[in-house]
């Protein structure tokens, strides 16, 4: 059994472990370096994970690991896996896979495939190092043309955008049943977790196609929250009958805020529903909203 926190079953795949991403990024050698300096007695999960992925993030910079992950890559071209690096990772290893003080051992405890992956990390981690290659560099993304590429896509939703004209409003509170659902997901992953998405969703870790007005309504509706938060944007327009999330940490509110200054300029992206369905009622709502987020 995993933590809350994780989605999947990789060294990478836990919040703790994107918010070591996030610190690596700032200065790749000391943050590695601390999240492997572990301290004496029991480890609990968050130290657990993000030493792992730490572990993970050396056995990569050292040529022994192929990530499917942007930001790791590019990372872990950043990192110099010097001798006192690997050492810290091998002494590390060992703790965060003991089930008698390791908490995240003990989340993972009957997972034939975790005590494989910490076993190979090991081997990984002890081997010689070798070169390793530079990223590529990203292409920028090709401009759009002037050609509307979407008027077959309007014409077959034009009955089913006038019901919705009818039944929502173009501000970002603007769908009840958005709301409702959001609401329903933060008390399952808690409030911290919905926004630690949206910072992944900024960052192009993770996302949605594009048109989709439900996705693209969820969005809105936590950059709202966002702004709604820091007090630059009205509470009154929050629906009266439903509940208003708390506010996360501040940790969690710094990231919330960059990933909606960054979100809020997709909102009336070409390939969006909502700029479609809404025409010229979204810009003057989505600029007053920018305005709030700076």
């Amino acid at each position: 059994m995993r933590d809350m926190g994780s989605w999947g079953s990789g060294a990478f795949d836990s919040d703790n472990a994107s918010e070591f991403i996030d610190e690596a990024e700032e200065s790749p050698g000391p943050a590695t370096a601390r999240a492997l300096r572990l301290k004496n007695g029991y480890l609990d999960v968050d130290e657990g994970n993000a030493a792992w992925a730490a572990c993970e993030l050396v056995a990569i910079a050292s040529g022994h690991g192929k990530p499917t992950d942007d930001r790791v890559r590019e990372l872990a071209a950043r990192v110099k896996p010097t001798a006192g690096l690997r050492k810290l990772a091998l002494a590390a290893l060992p703790r965060i896979a003991d089930r008698e003080s390791s908490e995240l051992a003990q989340l993972w405890e009957g997972d034939e495939g975790f005590v494989a992956a910490i076993k190979t990390l090991r081997k990984r981690l002890g081997a010689k190092p070798r070169a390793v290659a530079k990223p590529k560099t990203r292409k920028p993304a090709p401009v759009r043309g002037p050609v509307d590429p979407w008027p077959a896509y309007r014409k077959d939703n034009a009955k089913a955008w006038a019901a919705r004209r009818r039944k929502t409003t173009p501000g970002p509170f603007g769908d009840p049943e958005v709301l409702v659902s959001l609401n329903e997901w933060f008390d399952e992953c808690g409030v911290a977790n919905g926004f630690e998405r949206l910072y992944d969703e900024a960052i192009g870790s993770q996302g949605f196609g594009r048109p989709n007005e439900d996705g693209e309504r969820r969005t809105y509706a936590r950059i709202g929250m966002v702004a709604l938060w820091r007090g630059t944007w009205p509470k009154r327009d929050w629906p009266k009958t439903i509940k208003l999330p708390v506010a996360p940490n501040k940790k969690v509110m710094a990231k919330a805020v960059k990933a909606a200054r960054i979100l809020v300029g997709q909102v009336l992206s070409p390939d969006s529903e909502l700029p479609m369905i809404w025409g010229d009622q979204l810009p003057p709502i989505v600029a007053k909203l920018t305005a709030a987020l700076s």
